[in-house]
């Protein structure tokens, strides 16, 4: 028999052969597969990715109220490939194929298992935010994916092996994760309290090295928050107004975000769960009743991070709780899961095998249904604003300044993302960001009402900059006309 113990010590590179399998190889595929989709949507942008597009200019301490380690992903990924649907989206599957390999490895240093850490990683794929609403909007939050995943892989082994190094890796995962999406900070807050319920870990969370992994926290943190603290409403604003929302009924606001809460848990785990419970069908009782100190950590994060959130949705006076906001959290659910299958001791191929299959069955059909429905909108008369022709507006732009490498000031941000993506090489401003960055805009665009005149701040910047020669495009499908001022 293999020696536990001496795995636990095994190098790294050795734990990596988690990757040669058939549920690596679905991940790899189911990856590859959905950045194909995405290029085949065209140059289209979701909401989110106009306004990457548009930030991922610029190498900031802070954006808004979205924290900034995605777009300081954006900026390095748009800088080294360009601005483009390409390298936006292959940014995207690459950290979420990283934080499912991760979320594996990690996994694997609890469980010592090949298995258990397969099941992890495919099961990350069967949540919702990962197979469907990462596919349509979702980036911050797939930034916060791969935090918690190399959150949980530092956190495994510093409670394997409590080294210095160990516990500043924990320090440095949780200054990302924080980085990457606020409402991360629960995480280790429910990590810390979970290891001190468990006797056999309360030694880990007292000891001295927990010091270390807060200062290397704070170290990473600690820019950011100099930019939060002189922008508290930018950081925090929308976020409180959304979560606000007014609830409708007489029933006490406490009560209603109780029932939002427990309605986006089961949105966020039930797909999951099913699919788990299908494949372990024959043994699922012995999994039930099965526990070790790797279930009783996850699972207990994983409440308690939920039970934070309540306490959080009561202190602002919030009744709305959206699935997306959860999604971190859940990343602990395959986990947890895995570790329940060790507890067990359940050693079964065919289970691994059947939620590999069926999970990938699944993933990938929603995956057609999402392009399908993209590259059908046309036919069944859908339209918006990411359907305008930026394309010939772009070709004008240029044709007017003689330039890709300009600086243009539009209107808005879904305007200055979508010109940016059709022209990468110019500076694509808009009139909060115009000051702030101190360029001066060689060409002025706005969307135009029916013969309407400029409006103010266009009026304002051709006044400043000299531009007073106004050129008209107009699409009459979309009622759109794009006017560029030149010098």
């Amino acid at each position: 028999m293999t020696d536990i113990s001496s795995q636990a010590e095994r190098p790294w590179r050795s734990r990596l052969d988690v990757t040669i399998s058939l549920p690596m190889a679905v991940l790899a595929t189911y990856f590859a597969m959905a950045l194909i989709a995405r290029l085949l949507r065209g140059n289209d942008l979701s909401a989110d990715e106009n306004q990457l597009a548009f930030l991922s200019q610029f190498m900031w301490l802070g954006y808004g109220n979205q924290p900034p380690f995605y777009n300081w992903l954006a900026w390095i990924s748009t800088h080294a490939f360009g601005t483009s649907i390409a390298s936006l989206s292959l940014l995207k599957d690459l950290l979420l194929f990283s934080s499912c390999l991760c979320l594996g490895v990690a996994t694997r240093v609890a469980t010592q298992r090949k298995e258990c850490a397969e099941l992890a990683a495919i099961g990350a794929v069967t949540l919702p935010a990962v197979f469907l609403l990462s596919q349509r909007d979702l980036t911050h939050t797939v930034g916060a994916f791969l935090a918690v995943a190399l959150f949980l892989l530092s956190l495994f082994s510093a409670l394997k092996r409590p080294t210095a190094l160990n516990y500043a890796c924990v320090g440095l995962a949780a200054g990302i994760g924080f980085l990457a999406k606020y409402n991360f900070a629960v995480l280790p807050i429910a990590a810390g309290i979970a290891l001190l319920l468990d006797k056999d870990w309360r030694a880990r969370a007292l000891d001295w090295r927990v010091a270390i992994t807060v200062v290397v926290g704070l170290m990473v943190v600690g820019p950011h928050l100099s930019w939060v603290h002189g922008n508290f409403g930018m950081a925090t604003g929308a976020t409180v107004e959304e979560m606000q929302e007014a609830a409708s009924g007489s029933l006490p606001k406490w009560l209603t975000a109780a029932a939002a809460l427990l309605l986006s848990v089961v949105k966020c785990s039930a797909i999951t769960m099913a699919l788990f419970a299908l494949a372990y069908r024959s043994r699922l009782a012995d999994i039930i009743r099965a526990e070790s100190r790797w279930t009783r950590l996850t699972g207990r994060m994983l409440l308690i991070s939920l039970l934070l959130v309540f306490v959080v949705l009561i202190a602002v006076d919030a009744t709305t709780v959206r699935p997306k906001w959860l999604a971190i959290y859940f990343l602990l659910l395959p986990v947890y899961l895995a570790c329940k299958v060790a507890a067990a001791d359940v050693r079964s191929e065919k289970a691994t095998r059947q939620f590999t299959l069926v999970s990938a069955g699944l993933v990938m059909s929603f995956l057609a249904v999402i392009l399908i429905g993209e590259l059908t909108e046309p036919l069944r008369g859908k339209d918006d604003d990411n359907s305008a022709p930026y394309a010939a507006l772009a070709s004008q732009a240029r044709a007017a300044v003689l330039s890709d490498a300009t600086v243009i000031l539009v209107e808005n941000v879904p305007l200055a993302g979508n010109l940016k993506i059709w022209l990468p090489n110019a500076l694509v401003l808009t009139p909060d960001t115009a000051s702030a960055v101190g360029a001066e805009p060689a060409l002025v665009v706005w969307q135009a009402d029916k013969g309407g005149e400029p409006p103010a701040w266009a009026t304002e910047w051709m006044e400043r900059s000299n531009l007073l020669d106004i050129h008209s495009t107009t699409d009459g499908n979309f009622r759109l006309a794009v006017r560029s001022s030149l010098p």
